[in-house]
């Protein structure tokens, strides 16, 4: 009966798991072949091509530079990720956006599972793996080919390892690889994800330090850094590399309509991680927490930067909504989150309306919109019945919602220019725009 009870808890594992990453992927591959973003990603592009066509070209590449396609102030990590996805397609947009789109679907699952080893119960993880995924910027964001978005993947894996590290110490070998990869990527991240390793295992197993798997797989780690150094007598990726996105006002309006739900659930789990700070869950969330408020300023203040602040936050918030879900009935006290609801509601149809009324070519956006408030608003009558079954409807319209945002960009050109920001439309059409890419601005929007 033990073997059964154990094999039965090991497929159930393996099933959540595995749908967590299936959502996360499905998702993020719809329209992955939008018109690049002028400036950012297709400096990336033109990098990965010349890459992937040079004879030369091998794992070594991302060691030793080849030719001058990398410039001084861009992390070569990506680049050579690109190539090789180039070297198994086509050289196109959807092409190009796969190693960070895929990473970031994995970065779901890998949440889920650095839920399983910080929680003890597994409704929190998944719940925490569900806010991540339809409750944060990750969707509209993480699909763009830029180092910050792969940084933040990067950034969970390592967290994963180090929880796994206190299972077993080999583990901690890998931790020197994803801090490497990171330096690779965006510097300031590195040294933000060495922090929270360190003073999360100082404070949580202590033994770990003392551990030379640890610091020869930090040893070992650093040698991709220091050649890369080496080669080009510089370390400008470092700190360089600040460029801003500007989505426009509708784009970072929808954003808001997926991330703030999210943001008030992770706010209250970290009031409630203040409150268990004995706990482990607790002081993992509010070291992450903490130590990325303190990086991101040396990175940019943009919209994306935000996007590193959800891991922690999702998994705070997961443990509030299963505390919440534990309760008896006649203990719960929802009236402040039925008002939450009712409120978001109100202000996504007022953006509906808005755009309707003042873009009223701007169809997909009101649509996602319409689909948010009538969400929510379900949610709030739900909730206010004390029906448990919110929270299913809660990750079911979001993530509904989320699939026809997705499913819709193609009406919603997103154009960077090489100053970092993005241009207006008739910018884009004097310099960057093709005959579609002007078509779809004047039709689908």
């Amino acid at each position: 009966m033990r073997y059964r009870a154990a094999s039965e808890e090991q497929w159930q594992e393996w099933g959540w798991g595995l749908g967590v990453l299936l959502f996360a992927l499905l998702v993020f591959s719809v329209n992955l072949d939008l018109p690049s973003l002028q400036g950012m990603e297709d400096e990336l592009a033109r990098a990965a091509e010349a890459i992937a066509s040079s004879p030369n070209f091998s794992l070594w590449g991302l060691l030793s530079p080849i030719g001058e396609q990398f410039s001084r102030e861009k992390s070569p990590l990506l680049s050579v990720l690109i190539a090789f996805t180039y070297g198994w397609g086509e050289s196109n947009a959807a092409m190009m956006r796969w190693p960070v789109a895929g990473l970031g679907a994995l970065s779901v699952w890998v949440l889920y599972r650095t839920g399983r080893e910080i929680f003890p119960r597994r409704r929190s993880a998944i719940l925490a793996a569900g806010i991540y995924l339809v409750l944060s910027p990750l969707i509209p964001l993480g699909r763009f080919a830029l180092s910050i978005n792969l940084g933040g993947s990067l950034l969970i894996f390592t967290v994963w390892l180090a929880l796994r590290s206190r299972r077993d110490f080999r583990w901690t070998l890998g931790i020197g690889g994803g801090l490497s990869l990171l330096f690779l990527t965006r510097g300031w991240l590195a040294i933000a994800a060495g922090g929270i390793v360190l003073v999360f295992l100082a404070r949580d197993t202590p033994r770990l330090l003392r551990s030379p798997y640890l610091w020869a797989g930090i040893v070992l780690g650093s040698f991709p850094v220091t050649s890369w150094i080496l080669e080009w007598g510089s370390a400008e990726f470092f700190w360089s590399d600040r460029a801003v996105l500007d989505l426009g006002l509708p784009y970072e309006l929808k954003i808001l309509c997926f991330a703030l739900p999210g943001l008030f659930l992770g706010i209250s789990g970290l009031s409630l991680a203040l409150s268990q700070r004995n706990w482990g869950w607790a002081n993992l969330t509010l070291i992450w927490f903490y130590g990325v408020l303190v990086v991101i300023p040396l990175l940019s203040f943009s919209v994306e930067s935000g996007l590193l602040l959800f891991p922690p936050l999702a998994l705070a918030g997961g443990v509030k909504l299963d505390e919440l879900l534990n309760l008896p009935r006649e203990r719960q006290s929802l009236s402040g989150w039925y008002g939450l609801a009712i409120a978001l509601a109100f202000a996504a149809m007022a953006c509906s309306l808005g755009l309707a009324w003042l873009f009223p070519l701007y169809r997909a956006s009101v649509l996602v919109f319409a689909a948010v408030a009538l969400c929510l608003a379900m949610v709030a009558l739900t909730v206010s019945q004390g029906d448990r079954q919110s929270l299913i409807l809660l990750f079911w319209g979001m993530y509904v919602a989320l699939f026809l945002f997705v499913a819709t960009l193609p009406g919603q050109s997103i154009v960077l220019s090489k100053g970092g920001s993005l241009g207006r439309s008739s910018d884009v059409i004097e310099t960057h725009s093709t005959p579609l890419l002007l078509f779809r601005n004047i039709v689908n929007n």
